[in-house]
């Protein structure tokens, strides 16, 4: 047991006794047994973040169980300077690739070159939509390699085109990346995605993909970084509102994540407000192409993080009803986030029938950090394994979760 478990195991008596709440009542509101808690009050058993949160938020001690297991929160939103002076390093650009290919004869034929990749990358995220990071990223990779060897054979000003469209594969090749599991290569295409946006000027690309980095920063459960790259995005996305609404959105999730609601909540309604200003413009090539209004489905899992996992499971089914039908890694995702919450709150007979709804999705699409939330749901489950109507869900995703894994 660590010296954070045994310090946070007194806290929590001291605040439950505060409260004059039982270690029964504590038990009920938070769904977790009275034999864990008492093994946790004692540090016997080490506490999850899941358990402070819902402690933090049922014993109302603002944020402060929370943060003896995770490092200090984040700087509100008028603390701290945003910084935007990213390094860019030019030999990045064509670092590594190297095979002959025919030099387009000018800029009309480049125009048309970087069009025809254009359409390509669309297509792919179409495909990618439906299936898995192993259907595109064999694909992304050979695109990538032409498009490498493409820059190489032209004399500026003609490769600034193939240069900015070489940003976008590499910010989709980081987003399939990650979704594979690979979180080493997430974060070089990523930062790869920001140097290419700078060599050709697109700082609309280079702010989405420092949004892209802060979400590998928050599944990595980093909210002080989540924050920092957020806060660099949004500030470098001036005159953009689609990519600052996900800036400002990104920036509230790493604060719930920190556990300060004040924050979160105060973000949160900035992102939507600049969301509501991007939908009056039309739709962006950037970020989801099938969600009108991506930071309801961000505030529902941020609910979760905040120790509000009923209230995140409400919002979630409110979002997902916006997601258009045959978007199977989209509703699987935000679907087992919503079967987790709902279990997390108590509601298992729900939880289970939800979890039953999204099987073939969750077959269909293979993403790691969809396995991740899977993997908390089937913990979770394992605490009501004793129930008849939990053990067949139960063993139904955990026979997903090794077919998957191989």
């Amino acid at each position: 047991m660590s010296e954070s478990g045994r310090g946070f195991g007194a806290e929590l008596r001291w605040r439950r006794l505060l409260a004059d709440i039982s270690l029964a009542e504590l038990a009920r509101r938070i769904h977790y047994t009275k034999g864990h808690l008492s093994k946790v009050e004692n540090g016997i058993r080490q506490p999850t973040p899941e358990l402070a949160r819902l402690a933090d938020v049922a014993l109302e001690a603002d944020g402060r169980l929370v943060a003896l297991l995770a490092p200090g929160r984040p700087d509100r939103p008028d603390e701290g300077t945003a910084r935007t002076g990213l390094t860019v390093d030019t030999a990045e650009i064509a670092a590594g690739l190297t095979f002959p290919t025919r030099r387009p004869t000018g800029p009309a034929e480049s125009e048309d070159i970087t069009a025809e990749f254009t359409a390509l990358l669309d297509r792919l995220r179409r495909v990618g939509r439906r299936s898995g990071p192993a259907t595109v990223l064999p694909l992304l990779d050979g695109h990538l390699r032409a498009l490498t060897g493409l820059i190489k054979a032209v004399d500026l000003p003609e490769r600034d085109g193939l240069v900015w469209i070489a940003g976008r594969f590499a910010e989709y090749t980081g987003w399939m990346a990650q979704e594979a599991g690979d979180d080493a290569a997430a974060l070089a295409w990523t930062r790869r995605a920001v140097a290419l946006a700078q060599a050709s000027d697109d700082r609309e690309m280079a702010a989405h993909a420092l949004v892209r980095e802060a979400l590998i920063a928050l599944y990595r459960g980093d909210p002080a970084r989540t924050v920092e790259l957020a806060r660099n995005a949004s500030a470098l996305a001036e005159g953009m509102p689609r990519v600052r609404a996900s800036a400002l959105a990104r920036q509230a999730q790493g604060h719930a994540l920190a556990g300060d609601e004040h924050a979160y909540r105060e973000l949160m309604a900035q992102a939507g407000d600049a969301y509501a200003e991007a939908a009056e413009i039309g739709p962006s090539p950037l970020g989801s192409a099938v969600l009108s209004r991506p930071e309801k489905l961000a505030a529902g899992w941020s609910l979760y993080d905040l120790g509000r996992p009923g209230e995140g499971a409400e919002a979630l089914r409110a979002g997902l009803a916006t997601i258009p039908p045959g978007e199977r890694r989209t509703h699987a995702r935000y679907g087992i986030r919503r079967a987790l919450q709902l279990a997390v709150a108590g509601d298992v007979q729900e939880a289970c029938a939800s979890s039953e709804e999204l099987v073939a999705d969750i077959r269909a699409v293979d993403s790691a950090t969809i396995r991740h939330d899977l993997r908390r749901l089937i913990a979770t489950f394992g605490r009501h394994r004793g129930r008849r109507r939990v053990r067949p869900v139960l063993a139904e995703l955990r026979l997903v979760l090794h077919a998957q894994l191989g």
